[in-house]
């Protein structure tokens, strides 16, 4: 089965203020059973491990996919994802972001068909840039299955006024923008999320252009379509022997 998006929730942003927590509402997208929820979240953590993800719909918490902390700057990105989701009407499921400690913090979410609906996630890479650059890279992942879903979050300095899709900046070959918060004004959290859906499997790096040289933290995370894996063949069966088949016979897979 094909990954396709099946819309947006909102997003949400602190500013430069602080927050215990911060939501996102699935407003005018109704959510089909066995969908997948991806949230990206940009925290002002200085850590990893200080951000976890829930809705008040399913239960459990979501996984995270990736999580890439500066401990120089204090902001942390990371992908996570709730999958096979219960059903939930437009505007009834409300995911909730709970960091640890008060912090500056954004939050997006995409929703999904046709991503496997347990041990989804595939390939993950994320790097820190705490040296100014306009070329930020995620570092390459290789996937293992054939139609992933990638996605790539990055977020970078409240006080820059760098953009991806404007100025300048342009998007990692490949992806497609879905939120971009409020990139070209400071005093943001500039969390800026895309996605690609790959026909068969690929090596790549979430890697956008920026319109001018910052600061930040980026991510990479794949996700496996159901029954988006090849069959695999044992090249030791003998036929007959092994499988049932008399010998001489053609397998057609």
């Amino acid at each position: 089965m094909a990954i396709a998006l099946n819309g947006k929730m909102t997003e949400a942003d602190s500013g430069v203020g602080t927050v215990t927590t911060q939501t996102i509402v699935n407003t005018g997208l109704a959510i089909n059973a066995g969908n997948a929820i991806i949230v990206c979240v940009r925290s002002g953590n200085g850590s990893a491990g200080q951000v976890s993800v829930a809705d008040n719909v399913n239960a459990g918490n979501y996984t995270k996919a990736v999580e890439v902390a500066d401990g120089v700057n204090n902001r942390t990105v990371s992908i996570w994802v709730k999958e096979n989701s219960a059903a939930a009407a437009a505007g009834n499921l409300t995911v909730t972001v709970t960091l640890s400690a008060t912090a500056s913090c954004a939050t997006n979410g995409l929703v999904y068909s046709g991503v496997l609906t347990s041990s989804s996630v595939d390939q993950v890479n994320s790097a820190a840039f705490t040296t100014s650059t306009a070329t930020p890279t995620s570092g390459n992942i290789t996937t293992t299955a054939s139609g992933d879903l990638v996605i790539g979050a990055i977020g970078f300095s409240t006080g820059s006024t760098a953009t991806i899709n404007s100025g300048g900046g342009s998007e990692s070959a490949g992806f497609t923008s879905e939120f971009d918060d409020s990139l070209g004004t400071a005093s943001h959290q500039h969390l800026h999320s895309a996605d690609d859906i790959l026909s068969g499997t690929s090596t790549l790096a979430y890697a956008p252009t920026l319109s001018a040289a910052t600061t930040g933290v980026i991510a990479v995370a794949s996700f496996k379509a159901a029954g988006g894996a090849a069959p695999v063949v044992n090249p030791n069966l003998t036929p007959g022997a092994d499988v049932g088949m008399p010998a001489g016979n053609a397998v057609a897979w």
